[in-house]
């Protein structure tokens, strides 16, 4: 596998309230014996506690991908800051977006209005769901009716009950592993290997590996919700990337190539780690240089944009997922410049 990520919740509107108290206290302690004036009929006037301000909304940049316009929304109020670059996994879970932090050990339910999103609490803890010290390894998958699995160390748990079951399944893992829209089948991922479960359950009836022309990395894959399989990876070798992208159906038949090995070419994948998603007419990959690439269903190239047309300066180092029939999700980092140096993380939805 090769990526990985951080994500940390920093409590941003927790620092101002604590700030503004101290503030107050201060003022209130040494203004002398000034007191606020008693209310109408001798009663004490009510507390009252400035509000937080909103996440400023930005404005969307907008532009083209060949003939496809698309629209980039930074999601107000869902950034966080973080001491290091690494993340963890993000999916589309129960309607909301939860993305993993491997700062602080969790993951962190958000509830997507664009242009804003807000910690959605009626998930797990409040919103946030406390990982362990395999974190690193765990890659969060759900079927669409929310049944939610986390792979680490191997294994595959099922989330049950509030929490992720002791038992171990899906024994034969040894990847990412991914559920199929409909639940009863799984696809796992990993260097080489792309090997397909049949499920009953949380029991594995069958298994098998599955065909497919990547020598050297698998370094995405994702699941349309009409069952089929998108995968991206490298065809070559470790010193001669010929990046590609495959379409396959959900028995593990090849239905189509993609992605040029000239590297002149406009739709060759110049990035070592690639990520894809699709909505219902196209299939996007990002590159680790920050350019996505658009193709239409049908294999026909679209075109590409760079990073700073979707994202603006300084944001590297992306990651997309599956979001509606219309749109993608995108996160990256953006390295601060004050005195501590850290590192914004930020969600863009993407709609064409």
């Amino acid at each position: 596998m090769m990526k990985k990520f951080t994500h940390t919740t920093t409590c941003t509107w927790s620092n101002i309230l604590v700030a503004s108290l101290l503030a107050t206290v201060l003022l209130t302690g040494c203004g002398g014996d000034k007191k606020p004036a008693p209310a109408a009929g001798g009663a004490q006037p009510a507390a009252t506690t400035a509000a937080a301000p909103e996440a400023k909304v930005e404005p969307a940049l907008t532009g083209k991908i060949g003939s496809v316009n698309f629209t980039s929304q930074k999601l107000a109020g869902a950034s966080f800051l973080a001491k290091s670059t690494q993340r963890g996994y993000m999916l589309r879970y129960k309607g909301d977006l939860v993305y993993g932090n491997a700062e602080t050990k969790t993951w962190t339910a958000l509830k997507v209005d664009s242009p804003r999103a807000a910690v959605d609490k009626s998930l797990f803890t409040d919103g946030v769901l406390q990982g362990d010290e395999d974190f690193h390894r765990g890659w969060l998958t759900a079927d669409s009716s929310g049944k939610l699995y986390r792979t680490a160390s191997a294994f595959t748990y099922p989330f049950e009950n509030g929490k992720f079951a002791s038992t171990k399944i899906f024994t034969k893992a040894n990847g990412n592993f991914i559920i199929a829209p409909d639940g009863k089948t799984g696809y796992e991922f990993g260097l080489k290997n792309l090997d397909m479960y049949k499920l009953k359950g949380n029991e594995v009836v069958t298994s098998s590996k599955l065909t497919h022309p990547f020598k050297f990395g698998i370094t995405g894959m994702t699941i349309a919700p009409d069952g089929k399989l998108y995968v991206v990876g490298n065809t070559n070798t470790a010193n001669e990337m010929k990046n590609k992208w495959l379409v396959m159906s959900a028995d593990g038949q090849q239905l189509g190539l993609y992605g040029s090995e000239d590297k002149k070419a406009p739709d060759y994948l110049k990035g070592i780690f690639n990520s894809i998603a699709v909505t219902d007419k196209y299939v996007a990959i990002i590159d680790s240089l920050g350019s996505l690439y658009l193709w239409g269903k049908d294999g026909k190239f679209m075109g590409q944009a760079k990073e700073e047309a979707l994202f603006g300066k300084g944001h590297t180092n992306n990651e997309i997922v599956n979001w509606d029939g219309n749109s993608i999700m995108a996160w990256n980092y953006n390295q601060k410049s004050d005195s501590n140096n850290k590192v914004q993380f930020d969600f863009y939805l993407i709609t064409f």
